[in-house]
């Protein structure tokens, strides 16, 4: 990756430009609410510019922020609804697009595929946007989702981590600091790639939904992956309808967040396969009443070395054995 955008430093350069200018058009008004002492009342105002400025940068920007979405204790309520916001209603792009990326996938027009398609997205993301359709007859007549790649998706969010490490390396160079921030972000690109190849993220759910029926979590489902029609950049599920469990009102759903967490320390204790990207536009309670989850393209290994360390953390924790302490969370490369 540096290799490529070091030949061409003008498209650095210019999104270089792009980036500070969108930080000072944020920037500088936030400053003057400052120091006017107006902080609080133009809260609202300053969260929905963030916002546009996330989504005018692009996807690497967009899954920073999402990240954040799922940490109530670093983000103001006005900012915190507005980074919601980027979960699953981030902007779509031209229809025309992705249904030329169909046409690629499939081989065929898309008219030969479905004889339903929905118009307009019906959810837009970071990396793609999901049409629902209904497969025709002689491909078996299921209602299913279809997640298209955002067109030149790969070269952008090459180029803006080609720039959040230079910005990383030269911070780290810096002597006060001790973290190793070019290292974090090399660590964080390697599963952002590979959460854009989608056939590694079909073989992903395949595995959870196995490895969750070996361990007897019924109440724990996923979409049916359609193999004929998924590629790299095109992914097509069956359709599972429900609701966000985080906006469910349902009697059952504080069971179902307890069979959530016992799915999440299966994973984390006995598989090691971790469903990484948990937050609420991934958690689906289905008409049933179980829990759907989905968008396996961010999944995390845990070795066995670290699920040992993270009994034992809890352990040590437990009985206040501070040096233990301090040893698990090396092996857990938290420290």
């Amino acid at each position: 990756v540096a290799r490529y955008f070091k030949r061409r430093p003008v498209m650095v350069a210019q999104r270089a430009a792009q980036l500070a200018a969108e930080m000072a058009g944020f920037g500088v008004p936030l400053l003057g609410d400052l120091w006017t002492g107006r902080l609080q009342a133009n809260e609202h105002k300053r969260a929905e510019q963030l916002r546009g400025v996330i989504e005018r940068l692009g996807p690497a920007y967009v899954k920073v922020a999402q990240a954040m979405s799922t940490r109530v204790d670093l983000l103001s309520p006005e900012y915190y609804m507005q980074i919601q916001l980027l979960q699953d209603r981030v902007p779509s792009f031209p229809c025309e697009q992705a249904k030329e990326a169909m046409l690629q996938a499939f081989g065929r027009p898309v008219d030969a595929v479905f004889s339903q398609l929905s118009s307009k997205p019906v959810a837009a993301a970071s990396l793609g946007q999901v049409y629902r359709g209904r497969l025709k007859p002689e491909f078996g007549g299921r209602e299913v989702a279809v997640k298209v790649q955002r067109p030149d998706v790969l070269q952008q969010v090459c180029l803006d981590l080609y720039l959040m490490r230079q910005a990383a390396e030269a911070i780290s160079a810096l002597p006060e600091v001790k973290t190793d921030w070019a290292s974090l972000i090399d660590n964080w690109a390697v599963r952002f790639l590979h959460e854009m190849d989608y056939t590694r993220e079909a073989a992903n759910a395949r595995l959870f939904r196995q490895q969750m029926a070996d361990a007897g979590v019924s109440g724990v489902v996923t979409a049916d992956v359609i193999d004929d029609f998924s590629t790299d950049v095109v992914l097509t599920t069956q359709w599972m309808d429900g609701e966000k469990l985080s906006e469910s009102r349902a009697a059952d759903v504080r069971e179902l967040c307890n069979t959530l967490l016992s799915a999440y320390l299966i994973q984390l204790l006995d598989t090691g396969l971790l469903h990484a990207d948990p937050h609420p536009g991934n958690l689906i309670r289905t008409t049933d009443g179980k829990i759907c989850v989905l968008d396996f393209g961010l999944m995390t290994e845990v070795t066995p070395e670290q699920r040992i360390a993270l009994v034992e953390y809890i352990a040590h924790l437990s009985i206040q054995g501070w040096e233990n302490v301090a040893r698990d969370l090396q092996t857990l490369g938290f420290i």
